[in-house]
């Protein structure tokens, strides 16, 4: 059975004459003569083939001149890595340098930017109330100055309600040094005379050699040294107040003038969605904490006015403003509960259900009435927030400790917006604030659109 089909291949070229016998190899199919009688007997005893594409000897000799080419570059290539790896250990050298540079520069300036935080958040948290007046038809600075002036109003009168309980306990300070001498002295002389172990404490006599030396004039030079601390303090408040009044009046219009210059439109729609998102998880946060921790003051002065404890509206304010600090703020509330009721009552069971009462009350707080409202929208890990705490307060004092919560609020919010940082926002807390502002900035949209709509639609007929 004869194969024209092979022919070509074999004998001929495609579409020419035959193949002369001298005509070199490397262009076709190099191969032996056909056997003389064709047919599947004559295929099988031809000899194995190698086919060579045409060009490929021209293409394998730019591949080793490539070859040669590339190794002869590679030192060049290796030195320009190296200047790629030293550039960017400079660059992370230079990071690290700029961020000491600013942790310094915070430091020094600590007695303004606390104050400037602590406007830029409470502007924040109030200024949704001045949009409702600006929408009500009161100029926005006329609105800023309403709010300012109440919040101050608030303080002011606060203030002047602790001023008689605070000048009742400052004149009981020499009673409640000589109590704390003889109440220690008597728990020294138990320890350390056994023989007088059976008798009951209050019964125990002790002599002046057994109290310990605490001088009155000391407790005064402490609380004297402690007012340079209130008149820095009055003054920090006094310029919170006055930023906060010019955040709340014209803050907006900067802010949107300062993003609107921004180049890229993806970033300036970002940077909104993440200060608006910001926003509503501050207000969410403050005051839900607000409305907790004063209805945890007042469960505390209505404790102690049980129990008997002078001054129980006083203290209950201390444990709201206190409870602002979490876990130390209530650590402090304790401390102070447990001297007031030890110099009323002495070492007596009455004096212990103050402290006792209150660490119940704040246990209930914690485990129960706060994870109930602020959990659902904001759950924050106990190890950062204990961390932000200690480190804002040793940085920036006690008004660093008030502003650790919301910072690290904020830091959250900002995690949950950047895709590359979602995770470490989930580390900080599992859910995710950025979301909720997101949607509460589509339902905010999508009401100012209907509004537009119901106030251009055409009356009915």
């Amino acid at each position: 059975m004869n194969l024209p089909f092979l022919a070509p291949r074999v004998g001929t070229r495609p579409g020419g004459p035959p193949r002369r016998a001298e005509e070199p190899a490397g262009r076709g199919i190099e191969t032996a003569a056909p056997p003389a009688s064709g047919g599947v007997a004559g295929l099988a005893e031809l000899p194995s083939s190698r086919v060579t594409e045409p060009g490929a000897e021209r293409r394998g000799g730019e591949d080793r001149r490539r070859d040669a080419d590339r190794r002869a570059e590679a030192p060049g290539a290796e030195e320009e890595e190296r200047s790629r790896r030293d550039l960017r250990g400079i660059r992370h050298s230079l990071w690290v340098i700029a961020g000491i540079a600013a942790i310094g520069l915070l430091t020094l300036a600590r007695p303004v930017v606390v104050p400037l935080l602590f406007a830029l958040i409470i502007s924040m948290a109030l200024y949704p109330v001045v949009g409702r007046l600006a929408r009500l038809g009161l100029p926005k600075p006329l609105g800023a100055a309403l709010v300012v002036a109440l919040m101050a109003g608030a303080g002011w009168a606060s203030i002047d309600a602790a001023g008689e309980p605070l000048r009742t306990w400052a004149a009981k300070v020499p009673e409640i040094v000589q109590k704390v001498r003889t109440e220690l002295g008597r728990v020294q002389r138990v320890v350390t005379q056994p023989a007088v172990r059976d008798v009951p404490l209050d019964k125990v006599r002790v002599r002046e050699s057994d109290k310990p030396r605490i001088e009155v004039g000391q407790v005064v030079s402490l609380a004297g040294g402690m007012a340079a601390s209130v008149r820095a303090a009055l003054f920090g408040v006094a310029v919170t107040l006055a930023l906060t009044y010019f955040m709340l009046a014209t803050g907006k219009g900067v802010v949107s003038t300062s993003i609107a210059l921004l180049p890229g439109h993806a970033l300036r729609t970002n940077l909104r969605r993440l200060g608006h998102a910001t926003q509503r998880a501050l207000v969410r946060y403050l005051g839900a904490v607000t409305l907790i921790n004063a209805a945890l003051g007042l469960a505390v002065a209505a404790l102690l006015a049980a129990i008997g404890l002078p001054g129980a509206l006083f203290f209950g304010a201390i444990v709201a403003v206190m409870n602002f600090l979490p876990f130390v703020g209530a650590a402090i509330s304790s401390v102070v509960l447990a001297l007031a009721a030890f110099a009323t009552f002495g070492l007596t069971a009455q004096a212990l259900l103050v402290p006792l009462g209150f660490m119940v009350l704040h246990l209930l707080e914690a485990q129960f009435l706060t994870p109930f409202v602020i959990g659902r929208t904001l759950t924050l890990n106990p190890l950062f927030v204990i961390l932000s705490v200690v480190v804002f307060g040793s940085w920036w004092g006690i008004g660093g400790a008030f502003l650790a919560v919301p910072l690290l609020v904020a830091t959250k919010v900002a995690f949950d917006a950047v895709p590359r940082l979602r995770g470490w926002g989930q580390v900080l807390g599992r859910r995710r604030g950025f979301n909720d502002g997101i949607q509460w900035l589509e339902g905010q949209r999508r009401a100012r659109a209907r509004r537009r709509a119901r106030a251009t639609a055409p009356p009915l007929a």
